[in-house]
């Protein structure tokens, strides 16, 4: 299956058009103007709807989240690049690329690094906050020794049908910013959001 963020639209079509776009998700970010996330470097994110709470966040190669907790659980989609998130409530790594899904429970304190230029769509289930578990340098620290943090990698699953709920959000978004609006099923189709589906 194609791959969310790639583009399969016809090369002959017109520049500009519906299809010659990346998918929805990514139309969602194009052209967008991100704030500094001025807590923690190398951060930006542009707040779409507030409580629930759903944002467009960016982050730059190398940058790190220091672990940290929220009080409502999110669900992401990422739409570029890739990151490590290690959940500290879990013991448990994931290793995210584009069109990798997810979910965080609520009050699972989670730390992030970077790997390269990468973008996402967030989604919490109330309103955004951010309780800090530790400094930034103990948190280079303890990622600079991952090999011995005992640490299970689980392997993610790419969207699934549980992203229905994100991906009608993405569709909401999209279709405001542009003014185009879209049949439910539209966003499914190759040429406006490509997906990649695993059970």
């Amino acid at each position: 299956m194609p791959v969310i963020g790639t583009n399969l639209s016809d090369p002959k079509q017109e520049e500009g058009s519906i299809n010659a776009s990346a998918c929805a998700l990514c139309c969602l970010v194009k052209n967008r103007k991100l704030d500094p996330i001025e807590i923690i470097p190398g951060g930006a994110m542009k707040i779409v709807r507030e409580s629930p709470t759903s944002a467009i966040v960016s982050f730059k190669a190398g940058s790190v989240e220091p672990a940290h907790h929220h009080t409502f659980g999110h669900d992401l989609v990422v739409l570029k690049g890739s990151k490590r998130v290690w959940n500290l409530s879990k013991k448990a790594k994931y290793d995210l690329v584009v069109g990798d899904y997810l979910f965080t429970l609520a009050g699972d304190v989670h730390r992030v690094k970077y790997f390269e230029d990468t973008e996402f769509l967030i989604k919490w289930e109330g309103k955004w906050d951010i309780f800090f578990d530790e400094e930034m340098e103990v948190a280079k620290s303890e990622i600079s020794k991952e090999a011995d943090d005992g640490f299970e990698l689980i392997f993610n699953k790419r969207i699934s049908a549980s992203m229905a709920s994100v991906l009608a959000l993405a569709e909401k978004l999209w279709a405001k910013e542009t003014n185009h609006h879209m049949s439910p099923q539209t966003i499914w189709t190759p040429s406006i959001c490509t997906l990649r589906l695993e059970e």
